[in-house]
């Protein structure tokens, strides 16, 4: 185990980021602003505890820009899509997240299609106003530990 990656310090910084988070983060007082800079520190703690490279982490939000995290995010949106099915609230947020990543890390993008097996099936185009179908993903055509 390397060091600073046990199960203490992992804890440890756990339990500051629960303690921070449930103070009110209000960005128009120098206490929110405060509040949100411990925020940060508390995941940078969390990343060094868990053993995460410097190059890793995001200086300025302390978020885990490694490529088993991307993975990770991946991997759920892919799980939530396919237990769930499609709907236009994972179109927008998925977006959002594509372009998270894309600003921090575009390299992981290349090539890397986020939906590719899941059959989501896009919305009919032709259906009269008010009868549009909805994209359905169906969960036979896949399994969670397909390496899509």
């Amino acid at each position: 185990m390397q060091a600073g990656t046990g199960r203490k310090p992992i804890r440890a910084a756990r339990a500051r980021m629960s303690r921070i988070a449930q103070g009110r983060d209000n960005l128009r007082t120098v206490e929110g602003v405060e509040q949100r800079t411990s925020m940060n520190d508390a995941r940078i703690a969390l990343c060094v505890a868990i053993g995460r490279d410097f190059d890793d982490i995001d200086p300025v939000s302390g978020h885990d820009l490694s490529r088993e995290a991307y993975e990770s995010v991946r991997q759920s949106w892919r799980w939530n899509i396919q237990m769930h099915g499609w709907n236009d609230w994972y179109e927008r947020n998925l977006e959002d997240a594509l372009a998270w990543w894309r600003e921090r890390r575009p390299e992981f993008l290349d090539g890397d299609d986020w939906l590719a097996g899941l059959g989501v099936h896009p919305p009919s185009t032709d259906a009269a106003p008010g009868n549009e179908t909805t994209p359905v993903v169906v969960p036979e055509q896949i399994s969670f530990f397909d390496a899509a």
